[in-house]
């Protein structure tokens, strides 16, 4: 019986009454406990270390510059017009003329174009540009959908793909001007809204 020492601490055995060859079977005996409770400490220790919480992230230093509608008249509808204006058709009373990016740097700049107005709408989820988390976010997402068909596009030189992708592009631009337009559109219109891609009346015009 243990007299002094450390509470709850493993005494070595007494072997004085043991032959030799059970002295060394006692003492091996009680390293082997020494070796399991070592064991069964660190395991211990070591679900109550996965058991805590992870500190929460920092937030992300986000600072938006300017508001929505200088983001869309400086970036998003300048670049959504070059992918617009990449593939059409125009037919007028002199004739028709098909319009497509031809050279490499034509293609660079679909291409250019095509990343700002994906990552653009990206840029409309962030606060305080989100008007609500309901019709702009899925506004903004199909600005995303559009501009990466049409990135899709610009990286494989496939104009069919890329008039497909701007006809995307164009229905995600008319689904949140009709619910968030600066100012609100009249109602009903008193024009039609703008042509884009292929052209068919005698006076068309490009945009």
């Amino acid at each position: 019986m243990a007299t002094g020492g450390t509470a709850g601490a493993i005494e070595r055995p007494s072997t004085a009454h043991l032959s030799p060859g059970l002295a060394r079977f006692a003492l091996s005996t009680h390293a082997l406990r020494l070796g399991l409770t070592a064991v069964v400490l660190a395991v211990l220790y070591g679900c109550g270390d996965a058991a805590a919480p992870a500190a929460a992230p920092p937030p992300v230093p986000f600072k938006p510059v300017v508001d929505t509608r200088v983001l869309m008249e400086s970036m998003i509808d300048p670049q959504a017009d070059v992918i617009w204006q990449a593939v059409k058709t125009v037919v007028t009373q002199s004739g028709t003329q098909e319009f497509r990016p031809r050279t490499d740097a034509e293609w660079a700049q679909v291409l250019r174009a095509s990343v700002s107005v994906t990552e653009a709408g990206n840029l409309l989820m962030m606060a305080p540009r989100a008007r609500d988390t309901g019709n702009w976010m899925k506004a903004a997402q199909a600005l995303v959908d559009g501009g990466r068909d049409a990135l899709r596009a610009a990286q494989e030189k496939n104009a069919e793909k890329l008039f497909d992708a701007g006809a995307v592009l164009y229905e995600a631009c008319n689904g949140c001007h009709r619910q968030y337009h600066w100012p609100p559109p009249p109602d009903p219109p008193n024009r039609a809204p703008r042509p884009i891609g292929r052209a068919s009346s005698p006076d068309a015009r490009s945009r």
